[in-house]
């Protein structure tokens, strides 16, 4: 146990779920996103994040992502 989990006592939601697990770890493969045949994003680096009842997000680096192909919305993930 590190040192500030020592001071703060583990996450409230641990100690409800002591079995959840998040991790965030390199893909360790060519990730590629296609739409409509184009490659938007293609990334050697991805990162995965895998959390427990939950299916898998990737996450990209900005530079390996085709952004001028993206388009802002008003919608967020919280």
């Amino acid at each position: 146990m590190d040192d500030l989990t020592k001071l703060a006592g583990p996450a409230p939601g641990f100690v409800k779920f002591p079995d959840y697990e998040v991790t965030v770890e390199p893909a360790g493969a060519r990730i590629r996103v296609m739409l409509g045949g184009t490659a938007i994003a293609d990334s050697a680096n991805a990162l995965v994040q895998l959390e427990t009842d939950h299916k898998a997000v990737y996450y990209f680096p900005r530079e390996d992502v085709r952004m001028g192909l993206l388009e802002a919305t008003d919608h967020d993930s919280f």
